[in-house]
């Protein structure tokens, strides 16, 4: 293989991250329905939600796979784009009172999106999770993993028994399958048989859909507890996903590009739906009709088409700018810390002394 093309990133994970973002959206797109599906209908959003709902959990997987590098500069940057959009989003809503526009300028801290906010806090963690999962050794962190997954998975799932109540949208899950990622990674690394990965993937699809169907049945409402963040079905499926494309190896640089939307898309994308969309069809009057996956498609598509256009003329336009203010708040930054530490490592040292009873 040419040696150029070796070091440019393969487009096998980057093209699951565009299928997930995709699915995520399909997934989102029927959410406000499914109270008044009819029974074809409810079929459809619930297998939907059993392939779909595995994106989140692969986004972090494959965090843990390539291993987070602590880079505040980045975050700066990462945050300001959030912030973009947010603003963008909360303008089209119409929603311009002074607390919405205050929460618009801090949707990291304010956890106005979960997974941002969990993510920015695991890539502050990052600089101890790595060296745990790197030298921990197989034996131990598998005897980690299988610990954090009977408490915060297979309790859930087999006995809807959360000791953190979060469904899996939480910081301690998103640790969770990070170390999972690391531990593929580190030790999984021979060549798998896809078609065995493929099989063993459709059939935990398979139970999620069905075990769901059974329990929406005898519910007499739409279920969706074995398709939850923290199943364990749907790591199982997310893991599954990872490996299956881990076995792709190609480029295309297209792939490439197109994955850079993957965060617009995620923060914009209900903006576009409930203020772009719903002004053109209202879905929520073809509940009971057959063609409503087509329009939910179509809902879908046109929402990822209209999130990469708007991405595309930021990063024409305003994106230079997230360099220029990243590096002003990194000056300071680095400018403030030595200060900054001395006082903190001076206060600790005080307040120690007067528990002690010292001078």
């Amino acid at each position: 293989m040419d040696k150029t093309l070796q070091k440019q990133r393969e487009s096998g994970f980057e093209l699951l991250r565009i299928l997930c973002i995709t699915g995520i959206i399909f997934m989102h797109t029927f959410g406000p329905l499914n109270d008044s599906l009819n029974t074809a209908n409810r079929e459809i959003s619930i297998f939907v939600n059993a392939v779909a709902n595995a994106g989140v959990t692969c986004f972090i997987l494959i965090s843990g796979w390539f291993g987070i590098r602590f880079d505040l500069g980045k975050l700066i940057r990462l945050d300001l784009a959030v912030i973009f959009y947010t603003l963008l989003g909360t303008l089209l809503s119409g929603e311009i009172g002074a607390k919405s526009l205050i929460l618009s300028c801090i949707p990291i801290l304010s956890g106005r999106y979960w997974f941002l906010s969990c993510y920015f806090a695991l890539c502050l963690f990052s600089v101890f999770l790595n060296p745990l999962a790197e030298t921990a050794g197989k034996k131990r962190l598998g005897s980690l993993l299988l610990l954090m997954l009977f408490l915060f998975s297979f309790l859930p799932t087999f006995f809807y028994y959360e000791l953190i109540p979060d469904g899996g949208k939480g910081f301690v899950h998103m640790t969770m399958i990070y170390l999972i990622g690391r531990y593929l990674r580190l030790y999984l690394t021979k060549p798998l048989k896809t078609g065995r990965i493929l099989a063993l993937y459709l059939l935990s699809t398979l139970v999620i859909f069905t075990a769901n169907t059974a329990l929406s049945v005898l519910k007499g409402t739409q279920m969706g507890m074995f398709a939850r963040d923290n199943s364990l079905f749907i790591i199982a499926s997310s893991v599954l996903l990872l490996l299956l494309f881990r076995e792709l190896h190609f480029h295309c640089p297209v792939i490439n590009h197109l994955a850079g939307n993957v965060m617009p898309l995620y923060v914009f994308e209900s903006f576009v739906r409930m203020y772009i969309l719903n002004r053109l069809i209202r879905l929520d009057a073809h509940t009971g009709s057959p063609l409503l996956i087509m329009y939910v498609a179509g809902y879908a598509v046109l929402t990822v088409v209209i999130c990469m256009a708007v991405n595309e003329l930021r990063r024409l336009t305003v994106a230079h700018l997230d360099d220029r203010i990243a590096a002003l708040l990194m000056k300071g930054y680095r400018s403030a810390t030595p200060g900054v530490t001395r006082l903190g490592q001076n206060a600790c040292t005080r307040l120690c002394h007067y528990l002690e009873g010292t001078k």
